[in-house]
């Protein structure tokens, strides 16, 4: 986004929130609506309204799928008690694994048993060539690995290289999101592991001495 972009993002944000501040805290409401410039009173302000064409559910989403790989990382760093150096996430593996795992979630949503899914899916010719992967794709959506909420391939790695820093901040420690297709680094040969919705995690770790 750029500059302009963000600053009508925020503005939008901050006009609504302190509308809705005012029943709860309406002296701070009042004085904050005034430093923003206006000459009005915060209280005959007329009451925001629900805009469904601002809303993005796919964002959502993919945010979601960001806060569950930050969770995974700081699980493995709990157990494993690494020092980290820096965290690799490989996003996006293949899109024929994000049109399987799509197709899974429908038919497992519709009640379908996962061999049902499963034969479904590979029955279809384009698939035919990979059973064994949509065999396991199907059973990573059964046991929860892949979400039942997932975006597209292109998606899912912009909004991880769009907000690297928002999950560095989080880690505390430097985050590197790779194409999990065609990573520049890659030395536990983590990418293949690379599922839709779920990342593969490399976390280099501090040599001693340094």
């Amino acid at each position: 986004m750029g500059k302009d972009e963000v600053k009508w993002a925020l503005w939008y944000v901050l006009e609504r929130w302190v509308k809705l501040l005012q029943p709860v805290m309406p002296h701070i409401a009042e004085e904050l609506w005034h430093r923003m410039g206006n000459e009005t009173f915060v209280s005959l302000e007329p009451w925001p309204e629900y805009n469904e064409e601002l809303i993005n559910d796919e964002l959502d989403i993919a945010l979601d799928l960001i806060e569950r790989a930050i969770e995974d990382v700081q699980e493995i760093l709990r157990v494993t008690k690494i020092m980290p150096k820096a965290v690799y996430l490989y996003v996006g593996p293949p899109i024929e694994y994000y049109q399987v795992a799509s197709e899974a979630i429908r038919l497992i949503n519709e009640g379908k048993t996962m061999g049902e899914a499963i034969r479904a899916i590979v029955n279809k010719p384009e698939y035919r060539r990979m059973a064994d992967k949509v065999a396991n794709l199907v059973s990573k959506v059964v046991d929860g690995t892949i979400p039942r909420k997932i975006v597209d391939r292109e998606m899912e790695l912009r909004v991880f290289r769009e907000l690297s820093n928002y999950i560095k901040s989080r880690i505390g420690t430097e985050v590197f999101i790779q194409d999990a297709t065609n990573p520049t680094y890659d030395p536990g040969n983590r990418a293949r592991n690379s599922l839709p919705g779920r990342p593969a995690i490399y976390i280099e770790a501090v040599k001693e001495g340094q």
